[in-house]
């Protein structure tokens, strides 16, 4: 099933089925989807992240605002509806929300976005 209009050549067999996630915000718990990222949207949030490859293996240096704010479009970007619709129409409007309800959120949206990447390998 796929929620967002693909025009990839593997089209049928891109499953977007949101993965449904639950967080806990003033003593509730909260039933949240997330749905997959397009690979344009997975650039966007890779913005302004540096790295080097030496002989000790990789190095990555990371400003903690940056990812913050990386981490918020993860949110904005990702969490949705059952239809597939976003529910933050921007990033302004996420950023109006209380912090502790975003990293609550950020944190599901990281764990989706892992059970994501890991059902791409599988048969």
């Amino acid at each position: 099933m796929s929620n967002q209009k693909s025009t990839s050549p593997f089209a049928a067999y891109i499953d977007d089925t949101p993965k449904e996630k639950t967080i806990t915000y003033g003593g509730k718990d909260i039933p949240v989807l997330f749905r997959r990222l397009t690979g344009a949207e997975r650039l966007q949030l890779t913005a302004g992240q540096k790295g080097s490859m030496g002989a000790g293996g990789a190095n990555w240096e990371f400003d903690m605002g940056d990812q913050l704010s990386r981490n918020q479009t993860l949110v904005q970007l990702s969490l949705c509806d059952e239809a597939g619709d976003k529910v933050y129409k921007s990033l302004k409007q996420l950023r109006e929300d209380p912090g502790d309800l975003t990293n609550a959120l950020i944190t599901a949206a990281l764990e989706a976005m892992s059970e994501f990447d890991a059902d791409a390998g599988k048969s």
